[in-house]
């Protein structure tokens, strides 16, 4: 889609809107121009997207030396690295560097002094690394950093000092403009010398792309009667078998809707763009793409064995919202498919356009001879088959666990049950449309679950592990008796909770990380009120020391030492 003017003010209302909302909850009344709003905004939305913070905890990540001095008073030199954030689960350390600007250029782009710019965090935290590894940091170690910096700096060299070896760094550009970073090869090598696995960018395009939702594709394609397999479920539902060549693949997964709805596709006199929404549909997440070797098997067959091609791979399925037959021949028909989605053998499709582009002048002779099967499922408007097909046969790319249970039965029965309770249960994953007007209080859900999570005894974990959650966890977790009523009493219990803590202002900070804990303890322990649960962990937060190295409470939270310090003080018997 083309990213206009219109787009970009669409992105800097959202920011404005999840600013206001910041300001809200936190009790920040400082007031801020709306071009600020939109400018600070920028990084609430693109953290709450990316990660599971409450919007409250987020300025706890953000090192950034402007938003300090706004958000906090405070004066930072963030050293080009704006925020970060430690992924334990999948240890993984994520460095963002965020650009906004306030005026649309369709030529825009990041400056590349930017790249100097964060080589000097980099440079900091390796030599610290360094030197954690032969002894423990001390002050004047540190004395050359502002404090934030230098208390993440400490932090994140301590693990990469312990964990190095199996700890990766992405380093993340995020910015509104509209063209990506050119970065140069000895920018690359002092990225990698410095323990950079992966370097990714956030453009306009692609925010706006993953964030908006996609529209509907539309494709045709020719099949030979005597190569068809059809399949009949009911009278709404039909499942096609059928081989097809690797031009008609890249015909009706091509970018633009003239080259999808040229059927015929007798020569190379069309220049192939990939339609990369044609995959990705109610797909989140997406930082960080990373060839495997699945891929260049791939390209490898298609270069070398081509017309064994078919034999080799697993195949290719996509769903339709239906299909029309447009044009009749003697042994063949010519098909519309109707809002096309490819829910598996993605990787196939991109590596087949990765080998058209190491083979720009002859990539349709080379192909003309490949085919590949297909499996085609016209899908009614029944979500959860949908789910399923998606789900069962997805293996080589699989779509997250939180998009697919998002249609399953149980969170479809939630929905409705907190609905007929007044409330309002939102099961898809980062709409940021979605309208909570109708209900006082909404609950989504993925808080659902990191909330039954705590209860059963994982409130560090909550906050990190929803993939976990909604993956191998998900039947302990909601297949149980009545879950219904068991998660609203439990929506119940965390509104009263964050109640309590507004009482509380003048005293303490809230977070949904305690929320998770006080749940955990009122569940597991003998405490029962939620004021003196609320004293007990603040105590307990205060006295952990974390081995003499400070970390913001919201890291300690999800830290398992911090766990076991609280089971003993609490007398939890696990």
């Amino acid at each position: 889609m083309n990213i206009t003017q219109a787009e970009f003010g669409i992105l800097g209302d959202k920011n404005k809107r999840i600013f206001d909302e910041y300001l809200s909850v936190s009790g920040n009344d400082k007031s801020f121009p709306e071009k600020k709003k939109a400018e600070l905004g920028f990084y609430f939305n693109i953290f709450r997207s990316q990660h599971d913070i409450s919007l409250k905890d987020i300025p706890d990540y953000i090192i950034d030396g402007d938003f300090n001095r706004e958000i906090l008073g405070e004066n930072n030199d963030d050293l080009g690295i704006d925020a970060y954030y430690v992924d334990e689960e999948n240890e993984i350390i994520y460095l963002y560097n965020f650009k906004y600007r306030h005026k649309f250029n369709i030529n825009s782009q990041i400056e590349s002094k930017v790249l100097s710019d964060v080589c000097r965090f980099l440079g900091a935290l390796n030599s610290l690394k360094e030197k954690n590894r032969v002894q423990k940091l001390s002050r004047c170690d540190l004395q050359h950093y502002s404090s934030e910096t230098a208390r993440v700096l400490e932090e994140l060299a301590a693990i990469l000092a312990e964990r190095g070896s199996t700890f990766k760094i992405y380093l993340v550009f995020v910015s509104n403009n509209m063209k990506q970073l050119r970065v140069r090869r000895d920018e690359t090598k002092f990225f990698k010398k410095n323990g950079v696995n992966i370097v990714s960018e956030f453009t306009l395009p692609t925010i706006y792309t993953e964030w908006f939702g996609k529209p509907e594709f539309n494709a045709q394609i020719t099949i030979d009667n005597s190569e068809m397999i059809s399949y009949k479920i009911n009278k709404d539902q039909n499942t096609y078998i059928f081989p097809i060549s690797i031009i008609d693949l890249v015909g009706i997964t091509d970018k633009e809707e003239t080259n999808r709805d040229n059927y015929k596709r007798k020569d190379n006199e069309w220049d192939p763009k990939f339609n990369d929404q044609i995959i990705e549909k109610n797909v989140r997440r997406y930082l960080g793409r990373k060839k495997s070797k699945y891929n260049e098997s791939i390209v490898r067959t298609l270069q070398t064995e081509p017309e064994l091609f078919f034999l080799y791979n697993n195949g290719i399925t996509i769903i339709v919202d239906d299909t029309e037959i447009i044009e009749e021949f003697s042994d063949a028909k010519c098909y519309k498919l109707k809002n096309l989605q490819i829910v598996n053998g993605g990787q196939t499709v991109r590596a087949v356009y990765d080998f058209i582009k190491s083979h720009t002048t002859n990539w349709f002779e080379r192909l003309k001879n490949a085919k590949v099967l297909i499996k085609l499922v016209k899908v009614d408007n029944d979500k959860v088959r949908s789910e399923k097909i998606a789900e069962y046969t997805n293996s080589q790319n699989p779509i997250s666990n939180i998009d697919l249970r998002s249609n399953d039965i149980v969170q479809i029965r939630l929905e409705t049950f907190f609905n007929q309770n007044n409330y309002g249960y939102n099961r898809k994953v980062g709409d940021l449309d979605a309208s909570y007007t109708d209900y006082p209080e909404t609950l989504e859900m993925v808080k659902l679950g990191q909330l039954l999570f705590s209860k059963n005894g994982y409130p560090h974990m909550a906050s990190n592990t929803r993939s976990k959650i909604f993956g191998t966890e998900y039947d302990k977790i909601f297949s149980v008796e009545n879950i219904l009523e068991q998660s609203l009493e439990l929506f119940k219990l965390f509104l009263d909770i964050k109640k309590n803590y507004n009482e509380l202002f003048d005293k303490y900070v809230y977070s949904d990380q305690k929320a998770f804990y006080i749940i955990y303890l009122l569940k597991n322990s003998k405490r029962r009120k939620i004021p003196n649960t609320i004293n007990f962990l603040e105590q307990t937060i205060k006295s952990f020391d974390n081995n003499g190295i400070v970390i913001a409470d919201s890291r300690k939270l999800i830290k398992a030492d911090f766990k076991i310090y609280l089971d003993k003080k609490a007398n939890i018997k696990k």
